[in-house]
């Protein structure tokens, strides 16, 4: 290790023991909000140095408190700062405390000291949600179910930060039963676009409604990944689309323009839904791909009659079942073309974007060939490939 670098570990040791010394941290509150309706439901606390300083960003806190063994000091400064705080801004909705697993078992953890804390600032303890996490790799015990029923005895919400990062998941979340699980932003990053990121993420849905456990998406940075999570099921979501880090929140609720519109009445209402009803998150494949995948991804999901085919995540056409079966089924018909490329019996397909009305959806569908009643839809948003529809359930959707 160098001189210089020695130096500047020094001085970043240094100025962090002075920065806890004298509160010199700034509490930041992200909002977390409900997909459903806009409302703010509550913050999450972050925690920044000083504007301009090499300690401003968490990351460099800390991995600074980490290689210098402040680390639980250092969280519980954070701790007592971002609730003072939240106090003093009145701030409306819950508090989200982040809480490390291996700070539990420390001697610098006091058995009822968040409960002090909140008594003292007349927080109600309703108000917070701990989220327990295990971003440090010296928690080598993990979250506990001890540690959960710590907090769960004193009356907060408990949450599961970052689910499907580091060594947490379904098993943790069923030891623990947490009250809420926040999906980890690296499965919320191009949700729209990855087809694997999709049905993972509709599954943890599907998984929390069955046991009364909410989700929170991590990590939202535009608004098809927003658009697409409530399509999967998502009602809570949280990241820089819905609002960045602030030390003093809005108090005026945002008018955000991914909010649905006020539907008419009567059978208008109906017609007033859009093609994202209708997503089914189906594999696709590129022009590249041989036409023994195709076939295999037709045996492996019976239920659809065509694939898209794609190209940097837009469609461009698709493969009809039927007619691939066709050909497989003539003599040497298998042996000689399933090495070929898809291309070679690409289909044009009827493209529709999600947020287009279930109204104009029909009207394009009754102006086609009779072909594509049998292929179904291909949906996108912005472009860019979602999954498919079937033409049976726009019917239904119609008629109600």
């Amino acid at each position: 290790m160098g001189l210089s670098t020695t130096l500047n570990i020094d001085y970043e040791e240094q100025l962090l023991r002075s920065l806890i010394a004298e509160d010199n941290l700034f509490p930041h509150f992200q909002p977390i909000v409900d997909l459903r309706n806009g409302e703010t439901i509550g913050h999450e606390a972050l925690i920044r140095g000083p504007e301009g300083s090499v300690l401003y960003s968490p990351d460099s806190l800390f991995q600074t408190a980490i290689r210098c063994g402040l680390l639980h000091t250092l969280e519980l400064s954070c701790r007592r700062l971002s609730l003072q705080r939240f106090a003093e801004l009145k701030i409306d909705g819950k508090l989200f405390l982040n809480i490390s697993a291996s700070l539990l078992g420390t001697p610098e953890h006091q058995k009822g000291l968040t409960a002090d804390m909140l008594a003292e600032l007349d927080i109600p303890q309703h108000a917070i949600v701990i989220e327990l996490s295990e971003q440090h790799p010296f928690d080598q015990y993990g979250l506990t179910l001890e540690a959960v029923q710590h907090y769960r005895g004193m009356g907060f919400n408990i949450a599961i930060d970052d689910l499907g990062s580091g060594y947490s998941g379904l098993k943790l979340w069923s030891e623990l039963q947490p009250n809420i699980v926040k999906i980890d932003k690296h499965f919320v990053h191009n949700v729209d676009r990855e087809p694997i990121k999709r049905q993972f993420v509709k599954s943890i849905c599907s998984i929390a409604n069955g046991v009364g456990c909410s989700i929170i998406a991590e990590g939202i940075e535009t608004k098809s990944e927003l658009l697409t999570l409530k399509e999967l099921g998502v009602t809570i979501g949280q990241g820089f689309y819905l609002g960045r880090p602030s030390q003093k929140p809005e108090d005026a609720p945002q008018e955000y323009t991914w909010l649905p519109k006020q539907p008419r009445e009567g059978r208008d209402s109906d017609m007033a839904e859009t093609a994202s009803v209708l997503v089914q998150p189906a594999p696709s494949l590129s022009q590249n791909d041989e036409l023994q995948l195709a076939s295999q991804l037709f045996r492996d999901n019976p239920a659809y009659n065509a694939l898209a085919v794609l190209e940097e995540g837009r469609p461009v056409g698709t493969v009809a079942r039927a007619k691939l079966l066709e050909l497989f089924s003539t003599q040497y018909g298998r042996a000689l073309y399933e090495q070929k490329p898809v291309s070679v019996m690409m289909d044009d397909a009827l493209i529709i974007e999600s947020d287009m009305s279930l109204e104009k959806v029909s009207q394009m569908v009754t102006e086609q060939d009779a072909v594509y009643l049998n292929q179904g839809l291909v949906i996108t948003r912005s472009g860019l490939y979602l999954g498919l529809g079937n033409v049976r359930d726009l019917l239904k959707k119609s008629l109600n």
